[in-house]
């Protein structure tokens, strides 16, 4: 039953329509320069890009291969590898680490907040002491964020050149590139706080089901 409940919750015909109308709306809402963006994926560098990351993404589904991909990120810095710096790079100029960070602080929160309106604490829970609660975990999330993107890119970026990795962060540096990059995450902030706020509500009934 709670299988069934989560797949519901992450049913991509659900959540894929809320990301596309955010993503538009905060392009629209910018005057995004979309026929740059176009340009630039649509080219081999950027069709490139975004296939190893999609390749390199379903890859680390695997613990293995996530493992893996962290030890590789030690010893490549260990042996200051120019490429890490590469991407600690597009990294910033991405702003990917407070992004996502932001991302799963919020995200966290509405899961506090689910289970509190539907029941899951004696008390519903006062605001201050949620937020209190989320934001002490932002340092394991930050840390993990750090670690987790470093490896991830550096894995998806290696069959990339020095050149196509260089015109991929130029791009993402531009205004049109910072235009998407800002659209995107506002689609995925929107996607996961509803995920996470309707997980919180759910495992709340679950437990009084439970319970019961």
């Amino acid at each position: 039953d709670w299988a069934a409940v989560v797949e519901g919750i992450y049913a991509q015909d659900r959540v894929m329509p809320m990301f596309i109308e955010r993503l538009g709306d905060e392009l629209d809402r910018v005057g995004a320069d979309v026929p740059a963006m176009t340009e630039f994926f649509t080219s081999d560098t950027g069709r490139k890009a975004v296939a190893l990351e999609l390749s390199a993404r379903r890859a680390l589904l695997d613990e293995a291969v996530e493992e893996a991909a962290l030890v590789k990120l030690e010893e490549r810095r260990a042996a200051n590898d120019p490429r890490v710096a590469d991407v600690d790079m597009f990294i910033e100029v991405n702003d990917l680490i407070e992004a996502n960070v932001t991302g799963g602080l919020n995200a966290s929160l509405a899961f506090y907040r689910g289970m509190s309106e539907a029941g899951a604490f004696p008390e519903p829970l006062p605001e201050d002491e949620m937020l209190s609660e989320v934001w002490g975990q932002e340092p394991e999330i930050r840390a993990e964020t750090e670690e987790w993107m470093t490896s991830f890119l550096l894995m998806a970026y290696a069959p990339l050149s020095d050149s196509e990795l260089g015109a991929y962060t130029d791009f993402s540096g531009s205004r049109a590139g910072d235009q998407l990059n800002a659209a995107l995450f506002a689609g995925f902030d929107a996607v996961f706080t509803d995920v996470s706020y309707r997980l919180g509500r759910s495992v709340a009934t679950y437990v009084a089901g439970e319970n019961l």
